[in-house]
Parts: C-alpha cells; sequence; structure tokens
C-alpha cells in the first residue's frame, strides 16, 4: 500500500485504530485533478504530488496554511478547520491554480471523505510538527487576516521587499514610502497580504 505524502519522522506511531480515530476527528483538505509533480503544503511541509494524489487527513481544528505552486511560482491560502470539516479544491486548468470547487462538488466529496471513501488517496497530517505550527502562528486570527487584507479563503501572492516595513525603517527621509500592496481586481486572484498590528 503506497503512503502519500508520509515523512516517518514528521509523524508519531499509530496503531490502526488511532490513525481511523484521528481522521474521524480531524480536519481533511481534499484536493482535486492536481497535476502530477505539482507542489503541495500544509503549514510547515510541502510535498511534490503523485498521480493518486487527493489531499491530507488528520489535520488538528486551527487556522492552517495551504500552499500549492511549482518551482517558478507560488501562491498560499488560510483555511480554518474543526473536527471534521472538510475543505475541498479543485485545480484549474486556465489559471493553473487549486480553487474552491463548486458547491456540488464539494458537497459530493466531502461526503466521500467523511465516509472514508478517500482514505488511501489522503496523506497524513504531519503531527509532529503541530506544536512548531502552533508557536509560530499563535498570535493569528481570522480577525488579523481579515485587516491584512487576506481574508481566510482569499488567495495569497508573495510580498515583494518594497512592502517589509523593516526596510522603510533605514529609508532616508526625503525616501517616498513604498506603495501599498495592490489588491487584485477579481476575487479569486492571489493577493499580497499588508502588515497590521496583532490582535
Amino acid at each position: 500500500k503506497t503512503h502519500l505524502l508520509r515523512m516517518k519522522s514528521d509523524l508519531p506511531q499509530l496503531s490502526p485504530e488511532e490513525a481511523v480515530d484521528l481522521t474521524q476527528r480531524g480536519g481533511m483538505v481534499v484536493c482535486l485533478d492536481v497535476p502530477t509533480g505539482h507542489e503541495f503544503g500544509l503549514d510547515l511541509r510541502s510535498y511534490s504530488v503523485g498521480p493518486n494524489f487527493r489531499g491530507m487527513k488528520m489535520i488538528p481544528s486551527g487556522i492552517h496554511l495551504l500552499v500549492s505552486g511549482n518551482e517558478l511560482e507560488r501562491y498560499g491560502v488560510f483555511i480554518t478547520l474543526a473536527a471534521g470539516d472538510v475543505a475541498v479544491f479543485q485545480w484549474d486548468p486556465k489559471t493553473e491554480m487549486l480553487a474552491l470547487a463548486p458547491d456540488d462538488i464539494r458537497a459530493k466529496n466531502a461526503a466521500a471523505a467523511r465516509r472514508m471513501d478517500l482514505d488511501s488517496q489522503l496523506g497524513p497530517y504531519p503531527l509532529n510538527t503541530f506544536s512548531d505550527w502552533q508557536a509560530l502562528t499563535r498570535h493569528i486570527t481570522p480577525n488579523v487576516l481579515q485587516r491584512a487584507g487576506v481574508p481566510c479563503g482569499a488567495f495569497i501572492a508573495p510580498g515583494g521587499i518594497g512592502d517589509d516595513p523593516i526596510a522603510a525603517l533605514g529609508r532616508p527621509q526625503a525616501a517616498p514610502a513604498p506603495e501599498m500592496p495592490l489588491r487584485p481586481y477579481f476575487d479569486d486572484a492571489p493577493r499580497t497580504a499588508q502588515y497590521v498590528q496583532i490582535d
């Protein structure tokens, strides 16, 4: 049996019963039609996906960062998952990006994931990295993301170096301040985040 996205050092030793329990109590991300070799990541780990890849299971509750891309460009999206939640994305060949799946496809695949019909095609979340992820994101809330211009569900593009407020500290007084990152015209296009105060 092929184990997708498995890194032994990232996973605790689990009995089959414990694995089923974590799958049923955790969240899941289902990704449909992702091309083989494309990058998929969640939080602190990313992987090159194989032909049987359909997503990730055993995801602890909270805020998570899904990252996708290739060697030329990457983008991400923050999502929140509670126990039993299933987020469903689908590859869009026109934009060559993952996008939220339409409602009918989302409902069908979420139900299949909860029945564990997709279990063999979902890689396990790297549970041994979760405490590090929690430490890094302890100040990130949906409200902070909203103020930063990247609410949960909005796709994010990497920001430019000119957006860095720390770099501005060494800028001469007469130098113009960098413009704020632009929001894309289309809602589903990736955007850059703005620096904001945490809660």
